[in-house]
């Protein structure tokens, strides 16, 4: 079982509307030049948080795309949303669905209704995989009924990282960043979904802006939750350590084709990917050469930074990419203060040395 780690989500910036361009939707825009937010430190288990139910953060909202569309196959029995659908949604309060699903607490009686007749209801029985990590998703899921469990594969073991219940939703970052799904949800027990595909979900998001606050908050706090379950990066430190290293990073939100180092020259930052893809190439006799492709939980410029030399590849990102960066600066004071980080840089650095002299032969 991983160990609690505290974290925090990071603190907001300005909202506006999203669009309707045929890109992957994107992070927010935060209040720095460059595209970075400071992360801090406070309380929670990420083993236990809630699914898509934190209070919203203001959040820059880019605008909205489509990525790959697929099916996800499980034994599910799928019908049309109606009357019941309205009733499960409306229990607790008077107007329907806003105090059980957080999603849709902006939405009226007559939008929500318009919504429901254009997403469909899933029976989804105990135990059957929902979403598998790796697989390419392009839903959002609202539970009205029964219980989830949520898991990500580490290095070493399948990691538990969360659980859902009535009322929260799944699946949001596949619809934010051109991305794989990255955790494993599995029905706990009987469950009752809503599904609401990447169309529906663009119009919704054009009507109801600030639902963007929900949806980017959520993918944000869970993406870095998953990396401090799952990278050695933070495997062997103490809870409290753990939140002080997280909070020495920022966010930053790069667009697909941007050089994020250039073989030959100096590295300035480290890059930790959340979410997305990278490729490494290296120039051989004139012609560029591919050497890998990394994702989330991946060091970007960490050998460099080590050794103290120019980069030996070049790095740029494939898709859209969230990561959490470092200075230069700030990667000095951390391999000296936590030593199992020094460590995994090291490891890290004699594997892509070793892979590099594979390919130049």
């Amino acid at each position: 079982m991983p160990r609690p780690r505290t974290l925090a989500p990071p603190p907001p910036a300005s909202l506006h509307p999203p669009g309707t361009a045929r890109t992957p939707l994107a992070v927010p825009a935060v209040p720095r030049a460059d595209g970075s937010v400071s992360l801090s430190t406070g309380g929670g288990d990420p083993r236990s948080i809630a699914l898509g139910t934190a209070e919203p953060l203001p959040l820059s909202v880019p605008a909205a795309g489509r990525g790959v569309r697929t099916t996800n196959e499980f034994s599910a029995t799928e019908m049309p949303v109606d009357e019941e659908g309205l009733q499960l949604l409306a229990e607790g309060g008077a107007t329907p669905g806003l105090p059980r699903i957080p999603l849709f607490w902006l939405l009226d009686a007559n939008r929500l209704r318009s919504v429901l007749e254009r997403c469909g209801r899933l029976e989804v029985p105990a135990g059957e995989v929902i979403l598998r990590q790796g697989d390419q998703a392009d839903d959002l899921y609202v539970i009205l009924r029964g219980r989830v469990h949520v898991s990500v594969r580490s290095p070493r073991r399948e990691e538990p990282l969360g659980r859902g219940s009535a009322g929260e939703f799944f699946g949001e970052l596949p619809l934010l960043v051109q991305s794989r799904q990255p955790a494993t949800v599995t029905a706990a027990v009987a469950t009752a979904l809503l599904r609401l595909d990447r169309a529906l979900m663009e119009e919704l998001l054009a009507d109801a802006p600030p639902m963007w606050q929900m949806l980017l908050r959520t993918a944000r706090d869970r993406a870095i939750e998953r990396l401090v379950a799952t990278s050695p990066l933070f495997d062997t430190l103490a809870v409290a350590d753990a939140a002080a290293l997280v909070a020495r990073f920022e966010f930053r939100d790069l667009g697909p084709g941007m050089p994020l180092i250039t073989e030959g020259e100096p590295v300035a930052t480290l890059l930790v990917v959340l979410a997305g893809g990278c490729d490494v190439v290296f120039r051989d006799r004139g012609t560029e050469r591919p050497v890998a492709v990394l994702g989330p939980g991946d060091l970007v410029g960490a050998v460099s930074l080590l050794e103290r030399k120019p980069a030996d590849v070049s790095v740029r990102t494939r898709t859209r990419v969230w990561a959490l960066a470092m200075s230069s600066a700030t990667f000095r004071e951390v391999i000296v203060t936590y030593p199992t980080v020094l460590i995994h840089v090291g490891e890290v650095a004699q594997q892509r040395h070793a892979r590099l002299a594979q390919l130049r032969g």
